[in-house]
């Protein structure tokens, strides 16, 4: 869980502006981006005891366009359905309202898959039949959305969100394809690309037969895009778990583990690109001979199997790729 709150940290904080537009345009109108965000990092809330956990998940101090006044946003992503949910943001906002002495502007992200029906946004009070107290904030429930309504937004967030919509599992390989096909159109940074296909390679994961689908969508569509496309899912993990997005690194340790490789970080590289490239040739080469693979495993070197991973979209054959 902690991972996942993470991740959805890591991302709204890199992409904040790009957050706030997408969802929340009418916000978005308010704040100076020029002069603010500013980010408060670990904020711990030390006036509501009753909470095991009492750290916001991402508090943002920002300016008013216009004017020298401030106030906070408060995004608490939510990964699992809680029925205390509506009361929680209102002792957050509270809470944070008493410690900075600012209004506070609460959103709730919610990244659960279940339950499917429309979550509420607003908590009520009621003492001796008056209601005293009526306390509203904005949802972004991610399994209300359809991911088709976002394909065409030229947004970062809208493509690593895309993959944890309201997604069919029979859809799931289509749209890493369409997420990283719409990803190479926005031209972003090597860091902010990376981050994007982490998120969704670690949000919408796939089985060995989603893979086989993935693959069999990558060959329809133009070359030139299927190298770009691997050159995304193969990079983003070369680029180090240091910036904590190297989820493809970590899958290479597990499988370099479960087969007697306990090396480290090296050998789980070259484990990974191995497996990928299998899983990008066979279907255009045909399934691996025991000569085929014997040459494959002598390949140690994960700068290498790289390039082979990128040549394999137009070799003919197995021995013209490995020549």
């Amino acid at each position: 869980m902690k991972r996942h709150d993470e991740r959805y940290k890591q991302l709204i904080t890199v992409f904040f502006r790009e957050f706030v537009l997408l969802f929340l345009p009418e916000l978005g109108e308010h704040i100076d981006f020029v002069h603010s965000p500013e980010f408060i990092q670990q904020e711990v809330l030390h006036n509501i005891p009753a909470y095991s956990s009492r750290e916001v998940d991402l508090l943002v101090k920002v300016k008013y366009q216009g004017q020298d006044v401030q106030f906070l946003v408060h995004i608490e992503n939510q990964a699992t359905h809680q029925a205390d949910f509506p009361k929680r943001m209102f002792d957050y906002s509270s809470a944070l309202m008493l410690q900075h002495g600012l209004p506070v502007y609460p959103i709730a992200l919610l990244s659960y898959n279940r339950p499917i029906k429309p979550a509420p946004s607003i908590y009520e009070l009621k003492v001796a039949g008056a209601n005293v107290l009526r306390f509203e904030y904005r949802v972004i429930q991610l399994n209300q959305l359809s991911w088709r309504s976002y394909l065409e937004v030229a947004n970062p967030v809208a493509v690593a969100l895309m993959a944890a919509m309201n997604v069919p599992l029979e859809e799931r390989a289509r749209v890493r394809v369409q997420c990283m096909r719409a990803l190479l159109n926005l031209k972003l940074d090597s860091v902010r690309t990376a981050l994007v296909v982490g998120f969704v390679e670690d949000e919408l994961p796939l089985t060995d037969a989603q893979r086989v689908e993935f693959e069999r969508d990558l060959v329809v569509i133009p070359v030139e895009e299927q190298v770009a496309i691997m050159e995304l899912t193969t990079s983003w993990w070369r680029e180090g778990r240091e910036a904590g997005m190297q989820v493809g690194l970590e899958e290479g340790r597990q499988e370099g583990r479960q087969e007697g490789r306990q090396e480290g970080r090296q050998e789980g590289q070259v484990v990974t690109a191995r497996k990928i490239l299998v899983r990008l040739a066979e279907p255009r080469l045909g399934k691996l001979t025991p000569q085929v693979k014997k040459r494959l495993d002598s390949i140690s070197d994960a700068d290498v199997l790289e390039e082979l991973i990128i040549q394999a979209m137009t070799a003919n054959s197995w021995n013209e790729l490995l020549k």
